[in-house]
């Protein structure tokens, strides 16, 4: 995780947190106004990942919602797939 000043001066560092089943790598982005702010978010997201990796009983209602349809997302059709994402935007998780 590099943090990047962004034009606007704000900081940006983009967090691996892993690849799909077709290899496509997956990041997400934490924008800050304080460097060392940045850096902590980026690395409790990161910590918080490897650790709901490890042990699924951690994960959120949210994750767990959002590793279902990524695990289903071969075998539903898309119209399914977009009712659970709407479900689960417009829900409270």
């Amino acid at each position: 995780m590099k943090p990047t000043k962004l034009p606007s001066g704000a900081w940006r560092c983009n967090v691996f947190i892993g690849k799909d089943a077709d290899g496509k790598k997956h990041f997400v982005s934490v924008t800050r106004p304080d460097k060392n702010d940045c850096i902590e978010e980026a690395v409790r997201i990161a910590k918080h990942h490897h650790e709901v990796t490890k042990d699924t009983s951690l994960m959120t209602l949210g994750e767990a919602i959002d590793a279902y349809i990524e695990l289903k997302s071969n075998i539903l059709s898309q119209a399914t797939i977009r009712g659970y994402n709407s479900i689960r935007n417009d829900s409270i998780f």
